[in-house]
C-alpha cells in the first residue's frame, strides 16, 4: 500500500447536530493517544505501548497509519507518552483508543485513574484526540506528529538525531521517500512545529475560577503532587494554596481576577510573599472567599477578613521592628550622610553609642508590646471559637 504524500492534507468528515446544525463529532486520519497515569508510566507499559504502535505501521499486521511518532516525556510520577498517527483512512477517536486500551489491560486503566483503589471522579488516563474541527483543513503532516517529540527543541541547536534519538523519542516513514528540496521544506516545517510546540509548553498558565473547571484542574493536581489531601471541600483551600505556589518545570496556576472576595488581596499576598508563613496566609485568604460565598458570618467562621488583615498585620510590624533593631545593633560604624560624622546612625539621624542604646530599648518595649497584643488578639479569636463550637453542638 503506497503512503500518501507528506504534504498531503489531513482527510476529515464533521459530523453536524440536526437541531442547532453546530459540529457535534468528527472523524478524521490525524489521531493522537497520550497515556498519563498517576504515579507515572511504567517500563512495562511503555513496551505494549510501542509495540502496538509499531503495529499500526505495518509492523507484523496490515497498516493502520502511514506515519506516527511516540516519545516518552516526564521523569518519576510525571513520566508519561504520546503518540501520533496519520491514519490510512478517517476513523473516529474511540477506534484508535479501543485498540491500545486493550494491549494495556483494565487493571492498569483502572489503577491509571485511582488513588488508593478509589477512582477520581472525571480523571481519565489515557486521552485519545484529532484536532479541532476548526483547524482541520489547514493542519500539516508535519505539524500533527511534531507535538509528541517537541522536547527535542530543549536545546535550541537541535539535530534531527535529538528528535529521533532510538529512545525516548522515536519516528517511524516520517522523511521517507524524500530528498532534496522536498525533504529539507518539509524538516524546515517539521523543527519550527516543535520549536513552537516547545516555547508554548515552556510556561502554561492556568487560571483558578469558581466554576467546573476549578474540579478538574485540582482533581488533575493532587493526584500527582500531594495524594495525601484528596480534593473535598475541607481541603480545597490546602489543595489550592498547593496549586498556587506550585513550582512546576512547564505550570503554573493563578487565581482568576474575580476569585478573591477580599478588597485588595492579591495585593497583600504579593506583597507578603516573602514571608514564612506564605502558606497559610493563602491558606487563610482561600478559605475566607469560599466562607463569603458559603454566607457564613464572624460567629461562625470565628475570623472575618477583618480580623485575618489585623493579624498579618501586627506580624508584618513585628518583623519590621526587628529589622530596625538588626540593623541598629551593627557592630561597625560608618560616616552619617548628613553632617559625615564617624559613629552610629539610622537615615539622617546621627546617633551616640548612648543614644543608639536608647532607640534599641525603645523599639524592644515596642515590639514587645506588639507581640503581647497580638497573643491577646490570638486568644481572644480562640475563645470565641471553641465557645461557637459548644454552641452549636
Amino acid at each position: 500500500m503506497n503512503r500518501i504524500p507528506l504534504n498531503h492534507p489531513c482527510l476529515y468528515k464533521h459530523h453536524l447536530e440536526k437541531s442547532t446544525g453546530n459540529h457535534k463529532k468528527a472523524d478524521s486520519n490525524y489521531h493522537a493517544v497520550v497515556w498519563r497515569p498517576i504515579g507515572g508510566v511504567t517500563d512495562e507499559q511503555i513496551k505494549l505501548l510501542y509495540n502496538q504502535f509499531r503495529k499500526d505501521l505495518g509492523d507484523r499486521q496490515p497498516r493502520i497509519a502511514h506515519r506516527g511518532t511516540f516519545s516518552i516525556e516526564g521523569e518519576g510520577r510525571e513520566r508519561h507518552v504520546h503518540i501520533a498517527l496519520i491514519l490510512v483512512g478517517r476513523a473516529e477517536t474511540c477506534v484508535t483508543s479501543t485498540r491500545y486500551k486493550a494491549v494495556l489491560g483494565d487493571k492498569a486503566l483502572m489503577d491509571g485513574c485511582s488513588v488508593d483503589g478509589v477512582k477520581i471522579p472525571k480523571k481519565f488516563a489515557m486521552i485519545c484526540c484529532q484536532p479541532a474541527c476548526n483547524k482541520m483543513p489547514h493542519y500539516k503532516q508535519t505539524t500533527w506528529l511534531a507535538y509528541p517529540a517537541k522536547e527535542a527543541a530543549k536545546n535550541p541547536d537541535f539535530t534531527p538525531t535529538d528528535y529521533d534519538n532510538g529512545s525516548t523519542r522515536r519516528m517511524y516513514q516520517v522523511f521517507d521517500d524524500l530528498d532534496g528540496t522536498e525533504l529539507k521544506d518539509a524538516r524546515t516545517r517539521f523543527e519550527t512545529a516543535l520549536r513552537t510546540f516547545w516555547k508554548n509548553k515552556l510556561v502554561s498558565t492556568k487560571y483558578i475560577y469558581h466554576n467546573k473547571s476549578m474540579n478538574m484542574l485540582a482533581n488533575e493536581f493532587y493526584p500527582i503532587h500531594c495524594p495525601n489531601i484528596p480534593w473535598c471541600p475541607a481541603n480545597r483551600a490546602k489543595v489550592l494554596a498547593r496549586m498556587y505556589l506550585h513550582q512546576g518545570r512547564f505550570l503554573k496556576y493563578e487565581f482568576a481576577s474575580t476569585f478573591f472576595k477580599e478588597k485588595y488581596i492579591n495585593e497583600r499576598l504579593f506583597q507578603n510573599s516573602h514571608h514564612e508563613d506564605f502558606h497559610e496566609q493563602v491558606v487563610d485568604a482561600i478559605q475566607n472567599t469560599f466562607d463569603i460565598i458559603a454566607g457564613k458570618n464572624k460567629q461562625k467562621r470565628g475570623r472575618s477578613a477583618k480580623d485575618t488583615e489585623s493579624i498579618m498585620n501586627y506580624k508584618f510590624k513585628i518583623k519590621s521592628m526587628k529589622e530596625t533593631i538588626d540593623k541598629l545593633d551593627e557592630k561597625h560604624k560608618i560616616k552619617c550622610p548628613r553632617c559625615k560624622h564617624d559613629s552610629w546612625f539610622s537615615r539622617t539621624l546621627c546617633l551616640t553609642n548612648e543614644e543608639k542604646d536608647k532607640a534599641i530599648i525603645k523599639l524592644q518595649e515596642r515590639n514587645k508590646l506588639l507581640k503581647e497584643e497580638l497573643k491577646v488578639y490570638k486568644e481572644s479569636d480562640t475563645n470565641n471559637d471553641e465557645s461557637n463550637k459548644r454552641q452549636r453542638q
